[in-house]
């Protein structure tokens, strides 16, 4: 995942840096891993014989559709009011005047929502409503709990495969469910979003990541150092909420650099390639895609259809207790108005998908 990021990421900084352009709309369908051919086997290939424990297919990534963005050595040429909610940059959804280094913000912010999505190799889906609902009984939330509820979501079952066992299997964590983390509809504004971003402790933000990246020291210190880029470094204050420092524009080698640092020192040991009955339980879930035409995009349930947004809209309502009561059992009693209960100066949009474009 973070070879094909930073595939994408070089194809942004030459496109920018040879013509000063703009991408403007960076998302998960605006970013594209490449296969050698449209197939089961291609996208989920077999280990080759005599291959070492350590080897997995890496995948350059490119940046693609760049309807949106905007040429700047054009005379008179401005970005677009547009861009994909909940990729787009916190200036993006504010409506501050764009610069490259947004961007750079969007692609970080898709690594984070991967992190947070994505429960194994080859787009195994994490079971949110599973999660809350034992959340909302007061149950504890673990890793192995996570990670069984998602086999079952892209399984049908809990598969007898061999794992590395992580001794935090059994840790209880209590993460704060955000709703345009996952996947859905929910009633947040762009402005509740850059609210809530910028309210997230540390421990908030590693907490809704998956077991699957967590696991790695690497990955978990690499995001809270991009994060810290783009959103500036946590400062507590006297009334005990948590501000961050203004972070200064950042650059593509910084941000390749941690990329990079991420990718080359995951432990190849605690990440082995899945076993054949994942290999070809995930090629009959891609050749699925393949005859219907769906692509899956990160933050849309494989089961959503129609049907079922009036009840996912139903949900949207209770979110604010959900966080009121995340936020109070994991800062203390009072911690959830940081940020949660600011008032709004912006328009409020009822009913918005999490992945869905607006223009402004």
């Amino acid at each position: 995942m973070f070879h094909g990021i930073i595939g994408a990421v070089t194809g942004h900084r030459n496109a920018y840096k040879r013509r000063d352009v703009l991408h403007c709309d960076v998302s998960d369908g605006n970013t594209m891993f490449l296969v050698e051919a449209i197939s089961a086997e291609s996208a989920v290939p077999p280990r080759p014989e005599g291959a070492e424990k350590e080897w997995t297919p890496m995948r350059n990534g490119m940046a693609s559709d760049w309807g949106s963005a905007i040429d700047r050595l054009e005379p008179g040429a401005s970005p677009p009011r547009t861009g994909t909610l909940p990729f787009e940059s916190n200036a993006s959804m504010l409506n501050t005047e764009l610069e490259f280094y947004h961007d750079l913000e969007s692609y970080f912010w898709l690594a984070y929502l991967i992190t947070c999505n994505c429960a194994g190799p080859f787009n195994m889906r994490r079971d949110w409503d599973g999660e809350l609902e034992r959340f909302s009984a007061n149950k504890s939330i673990t890793p192995s709990f996570i990670n069984h509820l998602a086999e079952v979501k892209t399984y049908g079952k809990v598969l007898d495969v061999d794992r590395p066992a992580s001794p935090l299997a059994n840790k209880s964590v209590s993460p704060v469910y955000y709703p345009w983390v996952r996947p859905g509809v929910h009633s947040l504004s762009p402005l509740d979003i850059v609210q809530q971003r910028n309210s997230m402790t540390d421990v908030d933000f590693t907490n809704l990541m998956t077991p699957y990246f967590i696991r790695h020291e690497i990955v978990r210190d690499g995001m809270l150092e991009l994060r810290g880029l783009f959103l500036g470094s946590e400062k507590p204050w006297s009334d005990g909420f948590v501000r961050r420092n203004q972070a200064p524009p950042t650059t593509h080698k910084r941000v390749l650099s941690i990329l990079r640092r991420i990718r080359d020192g995951i432990d190849a040991a605690e990440d082995q390639y899945p076993q054949d009955q994942e290999l070809e339980y995930a090629r009959v879930r891609y050749q699925r895609y393949l005859k219907t035409g769906n692509r899956m995009p990160l933050l849309v349930d494989e089961d959503d259809s129609e049907g079922c947004i009036g009840s996912k809209r139903k949900a949207a309502q209770s979110e604010a207790q959900l966080l009121r009561r995340a936020t109070k059992r994991s800062r203390g009693l009072g911690a959830s108005e940081a940020g949660f209960g600011a008032p709004v100066r912006g328009r409020i949009t009822s009913g918005r998908r999490g992945s869905g474009k607006m223009k402004r």
